[in-house]
């Protein structure tokens, strides 16, 4: 018995340090930017990136790296004083509120 608790313990922080070991997840990800008021919206390409503690997103100059402030099965958020982001892991969409109004709207892909 204590043969397989030790077994499924070495098993676990094996996994455990293999998913620390990969670092930050990549997304390269397509979508718009809608201004204030859904006024000419615009296609845009971005970058987005989270490790265990901060994420980062690029869209054209603009780039935010912020703290995670939740990460659970469904969604991750991050916020800092430029913008409030989700992301959601089930279907890999993006969505940045910008503090100035505008908001991303973006459809990721996970890049190696």
């Amino acid at each position: 018995m204590s043969k397989t608790l030790f077994l499924i313990l070495c098993m676990t922080a094996l996994i455990s340090f293999a998913q620390a070991a990969d670092g930050p997840r990549k997304f390269s990800c397509t979508g718009s930017l809608i201004e204030p008021h859904g006024l000419n919206p615009a296609t845009k390409t971005a970058q987005f990136s989270f490790g265990p503690s901060t994420a980062t997103v690029v869209v054209d100059d603009r780039t935010i790296t912020a703290p995670i402030t939740s990460n659970n099965e469904v969604a991750l958020k991050f916020a800092n004083d430029q913008a409030v982001a989700s992301f959601f892991h089930y279907t890999n969409d993006l969505f940045v509120e910008y503090k100035t109004g505008h908001l991303a709207k973006l459809s990721c892909a996970e890049v190696n």
